[in-house]
């Protein structure tokens, strides 16, 4: 083995180490199968240990260390003793080189379709190439057949195309069984717990919710009732001003003066209508019981809702759509999806909720539903690339599967946000 293909398959830089296992593999460098085979277990990069894999297999094919290579096909002599040469320039025998490259670079990818295809660019370049004995052996090795048979296939479509749809069905296939075996590994165990889990944070969810909006109903009517106070307070104390368009302003007896006027003054709160009628009613029809029911009602209703939309989805995907997926496998990724994504919706609401009843609803409300409807349909989109990869399918496959899902989610976002203010 040549010091300098020795020193770059120990060199530090992975694409130096690339360039030095195709050097030795080219060259069928016996000396260097050691140092591949360390390579292929030790080295750093993945990438590399497969490549150095490929490419210690390959050359002792070739070498005839293992069943597998073919015999380079020989050289046949001219007339004169030599084998004939045919003129190229050295610009395409350059090229044809690199093509060589590439092809070699194709073959330890696996890819026989591009191996073919740079061979018989590098062939139409440099038609000297087909007495080397590694331009053959690269045809051997990517057409499957031998000497000129190989040869003949680089030029043929039909077995180009034949071959390709080949490596195209064991590529497919093995993505099949990876993505079987991926799957495979939820049981009905997990989706216990993640149902379990779900309704836990649903039901306490709810619970605090409500109580929140009980709460704020009571904050937001006892603050309406104290500025009502401090205004007559101020009123009969002489403490308003007035300004230039007739608005009255107010101010308490201990407030700081600057000038002969307060450095701090308030009006008097003028709640919306339709928003004290809310307040209202959660303040006077709705009870504890009420509350505890609300929650375990949404905590199951929750939980069935997303149990048989994932059921639905696995009926289209799965059967319908002809995907590749399991029952166990949908139920635990779209139940784990949604816990997650119900924890930060939750904080979402419970924030809502504060900032509502601190506005007094108007604009707030407006903008929690806008906030609350741009994170659902983000999330949407995640769930229906997610049901696509379960099911080893295009995102637009995914999507028609994943309504059921998309449904029970609008049902419940509606619910927890609609329903209980509809109820009073």
């Amino acid at each position: 083995m040549a010091k300098s293909d020795l020193k770059l398959l120990k060199d530090r830089n992975p694409e130096k180490r690339k360039l030095g296992i195709k050097r030795v593999a080219k060259a069928l460098d016996r000396d260097a199968l050691k140092q591949l085979a360390i390579m292929s277990e030790k080295d750093r990069e993945p990438e590399i240990r497969k490549l150095a894999k490929k490419a210690g297999i390959y050359m002792r094919q070739q070498l005839g260390e293992i069943p597998g290579g073919k015999p380079a096909a020989e050289k046949k002599p001219a007339k004169n003793g030599k084998p004939e040469k045919i003129e190229v320039s050295p610009a395409d025998a350059t090229k044809a080189q690199n093509m060589l490259s590439q092809a070699m670079s194709a073959q330890m990818a696996d890819d026989r379709g591009k191996v073919i295809k740079s061979l018989e660019k590098a062939l139409a370049l440099d038609p000297n190439l087909i007495e080397e004995s590694y331009f053959v052996s690269l045809a051997e090795s990517a057409t499957g057949e031998t000497g000129k048979d190989a040869i003949a296939l680089l030029s043929d479509e039909s077995a180009y195309g034949r071959i390709v749809q080949q490596q195209e069905n064991t590529l497919y296939n093995k993505e099949v069984e990876e993505h079987m075996e991926s799957i495979s590994k939820a049981t009905w165990a997990d989706v216990g717990f993640d149902t379990a889990l779900l309704f836990v944070i649903l039901t306490v969810g709810a619970l605090v919710g409500y109580f929140l909006l009980l709460q704020g109903a009571d904050n937001y009517q006892q603050s309406i009732d104290d500025n009502r106070v401090a205004v007559q307070e101020a009123i009969d104390g002489g403490r308003v001003l007035t300004d230039d368009e007739g608005n009255e302003f107010y101010y308490t007896a201990d407030v700081l003066m600057t000038g002969g006027r307060p450095q701090k003054t308030f009006t008097l709160m003028d709640p919306d209508p339709s928003f004290m009628e809310v307040v209202d009613r959660l303040r006077e029809d709705v009870s504890a019981t009420d509350v505890l029911l609300w929650g375990i009602v949404t905590g199951i209703g929750s939980v069935l809702l997303f149990a048989v939309g994932s059921a639905l989805v696995h009926v289209l995907a799965g059967f319908i759509l002809r995907g590749q997926g399991r029952m166990p496998h949908t139920l635990h990724s779209t139940l784990s999806f949604v816990t997650g994504r119900v924890v930060i919706l939750l904080v979402i609401l419970f924030a809502g909720t504060f900032i509502i009843f601190s506005m007094g609803g108007g604009v707030a409300i407006t903008g929690l539903m806008g906030v609350v409807g741009l994170f659902l349909l983000i999330n949407v989109l995640k769930l229906v690339t997610m049901t696509g990869q379960s099911y080893n399918f295009s995102p637009a496959q995914g999507l028609i599967a994943a309504l059921p899902v998309v449904f029970a989610i609008g049902v419940i976002g509606y619910g927890v946000l609609a329903v209980p203010l509809a109820v009073v």
